[in-house]
């Protein structure tokens, strides 16, 4: 999914640092092969709607919040997950760039995002 016209939100640096804290306890950052490529996706989740439309919003994003309802194993859960799956690498790299230096647990994943979208 491209997004040309895509621009980093003007937030502040106290936005920057929650959406930072999100993404290091309820986000990922996984990685793995598409078509022989290797690609990054940001993924936001939790059981409150509201924080993932906040980011959503917050984020200028175009892509829907999806419900997860898995209810299998030992992820067996009662109340939905709401997902947010970021998968264009330029919105990856601008807001990976952006909260960088507030992550801590997924600090090293984002560095190694970063510096193989700026090969």
């Amino acid at each position: 999914m491209l997004h040309p016209n895509w621009k980093i939100p003007q937030l502040k640096e106290v936005e920057w640092g929650y959406i930072a804290g999100y993404l290091d306890g309820d986000g990922s950052i996984p990685k793995g092969l598409e078509d022989g490529k290797l690609r990054f996706r940001i993924l936001f989740g939790g059981n409150d709607k509201n924080i993932t439309i906040w980011l959503k919003k917050k984020l200028n994003l175009k892509y829907k919040i999806v419900e997860d309802k898995s209810n299998k194993g030992f992820l067996a859960r009662t109340n939905p997950i709401w997902r947010l799956n970021i998968t264009s690498n330029r919105i990856i790299y601008l807001i990976l760039k952006r909260v960088s230096p507030y992550l801590i647990e997924k600090k090293k994943r984002a560095n190694e995002a970063i510096n193989y979208f700026e090969k």
